[in-house]
């Protein structure tokens, strides 16, 4: 059996002459030809487009003469026929019992001496009513081999692997061609998995690694030019990976927010007025630490979730949009002078960036033996941090130094 996704075939769009070329094609190792005779070509085919001569081998039995002069007589012997056979083409998009009844009638019933067997192929569907009628017919005519060949025998026969030249030269289309595609593309997916599970400690577990994530294509690099044009689209940048889900996929944290969880109830808030993935090392030189912490937000942050938030209610909410192995072009594990830490090397996608348009939230707890995570869906979000963070970095600061291990 032939599995395929491929559309149906147009044989419509074919030019005539072409289509019998095809059929033609499709028939050479049918039967055993002495020869098959392209007549449509000539404009004279009598309604008859191909004719062949089929060389048939069959047994018969021994005359009694020749049997008794053989010195160990057998009953049978091979001998050879030869069977000629009518084929006509029909480029039509509909033919039904009448049309197909008029074919017969003008082509092979009008054909002295009738044939051995006879093939009508078409490009379109046929009904039972007009299979039922054509072999009644013609059986009833006294031929010995009588095909109809539709759309639907011709793709199959075209999608045998013996026939992939011509759906290749009729059509544009390779199923040979397609699965060497695909295991060139799925050797370079293994190739590209192999070289990060190297680079960034194996492919299970999940860790958070900083990675160079840049544009080869982009001669700016490793100079940042304008630096809020740079943070609102930044063709090279430092990101967290932090796993390979899905699969064929290597996930970065895009985004980072402090939360609050109740693990008990699934309630939660975040502040998503600061993204904490923007890491001020190691140093991208040219970019001001206000672009990306503007008025300090990181410390009123941290003071406020030691000060505000217990801590078996302390989170981080990330969000991860992955880039697929295929737009990986390669792993540098070495980086440069300018950034030493790896560098992956990606086919950025037009106005998106290096990431694909999808992306994944999910609720982690902060404390380091937890392993406890929710996506955001599973909980119900609640009022909890003020629009405005209160000040406490004084309080903060001297309870940490009234006890320095709080």
């Amino acid at each position: 059996m032939v599995t395929r996704t491929t559309n149906p075939l147009h044989f419509e769009d074919l030019d005539p002459h072409r289509f019998e070329d095809l059929v033609r094609q499709l028939i050479y190792d049918f039967r055993n030809w002495l020869y098959l005779e392209a007549l449509g070509r000539s404009g004279a085919d009598d309604d008859i487009d191909i004719r062949g001569v089929e060389r048939s081998f069959e047994s018969a039995p021994m005359p009694e003469d020749e049997e008794d002069e053989m010195d160990e007589p057998i009953e049978h012997r091979v001998i050879g026929n030869e069977h000629s056979w009518f084929i006509q083409c029909k480029r039509h998009k509909e033919l039904g019992p009448a049309e197909v009844s008029k074919i017969l009638d003008d082509g092979p019933l009008s054909h002295e001496p009738r044939p051995y067997g006879y093939i009508l192929a078409a490009a379109c569907d046929f009904s039972k009513t007009s299979r039922d009628l054509f072999h009644a017919t013609l059986a009833e005519a006294g031929f010995e081999e009588h095909h109809i060949w539709g759309r639907a025998e011709l793709e199959d026969m075209l999608f045998l692997p013996k026939n992939d030249h011509l759906l290749f030269a009729y059509f544009g289309i390779s199923h040979r061609i397609r699965r060497r595609s695909i295991k060139t593309l799925t050797r370079a997916r293994l190739a590209t998995k192999r070289r990060l599970a190297k680079v960034f400690d194996g492919i299970l577990g999940e860790g958070f690694h900083m990675v160079m994530v840049r544009d080869p294509a982009d001669d700016t690099y490793p100079w940042v030019g304008d630096p809020r044009e740079f943070m609102a689209n930044p063709l090279w940048r430092y990101w967290e990976l932090q796993s390979h889900n899905p699969p064929d996929h290597v996930a970065f944290v895009t985004a980072r927010y402090h939360a609050f969880m109740n693990w008990e109830s699934l309630e939660w808030d975040i502040w998503e007025h600061y993204d904490a993935a923007f890491r001020p090392f190691p140093e991208i030189f040219g970019i001001d630490r206000e672009l990306f912490d503007p008025g300090d937000l990181s410390t009123l942050l941290d003071a406020f979730v030691a000060l505000r938030i217990p801590e078996e209610n302390r989170a981080w909410v990330f969000e991860l949009r992955p880039i697929h192995y295929d737009r990986i072009l390669a792993v540098d594990d070495i980086g440069d002078v300018y950034n030493d830490a790896p560098h992956l090397l990606v086919d950025y996608l037009d106005g998106v960036g290096p990431f694909e348009p999808r992306k994944a939230r999910f609720i982690e707890d902060r404390r380091s033996y937890s392993s406890r995570h929710i996506s955001q869906e599973e909980g119900t979000r609640i009022r909890y941090f003020p629009e405005k963070l209160p000040d406490l970095r004084e309080e903060w600061h001297k309870k940490l130094r009234e006890n320095p291990g709080a």
